[in-house]
């Protein structure tokens, strides 16, 4: 997934957090949340962004990501 227009992002060890979910979560304003749900429910890792935009990357676009990482 690639973000646009992120306003505000909440991480918590995310990074290896083993994600169960993505859920978009209801909002008052035209902004979209999504919380990243951790599979393991007695850690304390979460992901949330609110962003304007998002979009499913294909397999191609997620392997030129990888390479310039």
């Amino acid at each position: 997934m690639e973000f646009a227009g992120v306003t505000e992002l909440k991480a918590v060890q995310a990074e290896g957090m083993m994600l169960y979910a993505v859920a978009e979560l209801t909002s008052n304003t035209s902004w979209r949340r999504f919380a990243f749900l951790n599979w393991d429910e007695e850690s304390d890792a979460m992901l949330e962004i609110i962003a304007e935009h998002f979009r499913v990357l294909s397999d191609d676009e997620m392997t030129q990501v990888m390479r310039r990482t």
